[in-house]
């Protein structure tokens, strides 16, 4: 059975703070606004904002209870949807930017809703609301544009199940990945101490005397040239050292000549020469590809002597805030992004260990991330779980 959302509502409303704003409180009750609502369907109180006591109890509308999907109704988040949990806000109050949504309990669970409101269908329907330029917002009219698939309790309650076992699953395995981040900066350190001041003593080199190959400039073409053909790796492809997934990467059409320039070998490195300050620098090892794959022109590629380096150990050398700032210091600036070139890239020193002991430290690295995805080999198979339980309710849309 199918029915509207705004057969289901009990409630929709909208907070208010007091004149003037809340920033200088520093205690009272939680005000929540749309920069608490977090992209993972939590709220985060990193930055928590309060209005005074007095001021909540004169409220009438915009109170948080337990189970209250909050949905930011305006701005460049709007649509973005945060649930109340039993253990999460006890006390707090909706701001002007935020709208509380409760439902009928007899006939749908709230964490169902919150379900169906992040999916594909949910958001299409919330935007197709939107009104206004970059910041304009969503009326509660929002709701009569989004249809709701009305199974039995017991159904919702199994797919909630299922699906906040996805989610949690999700989260831990974020979490065991920002830890792996810290983790391997930290063992290298712990192994040859930080490059920049060698406290150890290794040997020195500027990185262009271990250059067998570039730094080469990456392809540029057209949107237009996009599409089909070749799968190319964008700035947005590549993370903390390592490559996301090849599958979402875009394509282009190139002829044979293009291709065998640009194309990527296995333990490549490339580095961002073109970003905003924050990522410019950042770098990955090429992994092994099924097809050929070439990069894009705001990075640049390099291969190294693999008898006195190996790119492994030097792509976790180059993950160092420390080697980072070092390739990046002489970057030049521009309006809403910085540069690094090809000499800022053979110039910067890094040390040059043994190899048995470069060696050791890429097995141990490769030791703790097989741990850490052996942890989490079930992630993927809850995740798919997901998306079948959410493509049966689109399919129940349509």
């Amino acid at each position: 059975m199918m029915a509207s959302l705004s057969e289901l509502v009990t409630s929709i409303e909208s907070g208010k703070r007091p004149r003037g704003g809340v920033g200088t409180i520093t205690n009272g009750v939680l005000s929540i606004g749309a920069e608490h609502i977090a992209v993972n369907g939590t709220i985060n109180l990193t930055k928590p904002r309060f209005i005074p006591r007095g001021f909540y109890s004169s409220l009438r509308k915009g109170k948080i209870q337990a189970n209250d999907i909050l949905i930011v109704k305006d701005g460049a988040t709007t649509g973005r949807i945060a649930i109340n949990t039993r253990q999460c806000l006890q006390e707090a109050a909706a701001n002007e930017h935020i709208f509380v949504l409760r439902t009928d309990p007899r006939r749908v669970l709230q964490e169902y809703i919150f379900y169906c409101l992040r999916s594909p269908f949910g958001q299409a329907g919330i935007m197709s609301d939107f009104r206004g330029a970059a910041q304009g917002g969503i009326s509660q009219k929002f709701v009569k544009n989004i249809p709701i698939p009305v199974l039995p309790l017991d159904e919702q309650r199994r797919i909630v199940g299922i699906l906040n076992r996805a989610a949690k699953i999700e989260r831990l395995r974020k979490k065991s990945q920002e830890r792996l981040r810290e983790f391997i900066p930290a063992l290298f350190i712990k192994m040859f101490g930080d490059p920049v001041d060698n406290p150890l003593g290794w040997a020195k080199e500027k990185l262009g005397r271990v250059i067998t190959s570039g730094p080469q400039n990456g392809l540029y073409k057209p949107r237009s040239a996009y599409g089909s053909g070749t799968p190319i790796l964008r700035i947005d492809g590549f993370y903390d050292g390592n490559v996301s997934n090849p599958a979402s990467w875009k394509r282009l059409s190139l002829d044979d000549s293009t291709l065998r320039k640009y194309k990527l070998a296995e333990n490549d490195i490339v580095i961002n020469r073109v970003n905003s300050r924050p990522f410019l620098g950042k770098s990955a090892i090429i992994p092994k590809t099924h097809e050929p794959t070439v990069f894009e022109s705001n990075m640049m590629r390099i291969q190294i002597d693999t008898n006195r380096l190996l790119p492994q150990f030097l792509i976790a050398m180059l993950q160092l805030e420390s080697i980072r700032s070092s390739l990046c210091s002489n970057a030049k600036d521009a309006i809403n992004q910085s540069s690094i070139n090809q000499d800022d890239v053979r110039s910067v020193l890094i040390i040059v260990p043994p190899i048995n002991l470069q060696h050791r430290c890429v097995r141990t690295i490769n030791a703790v991330r097989s741990m850490v995805s052996t942890s989490y080999a079930g992630n993927k198979t809850s995740l798919e779980l997901k998306t079948t339980l959410m493509s049966r309710l689109l399919e129940s849309v349509a």
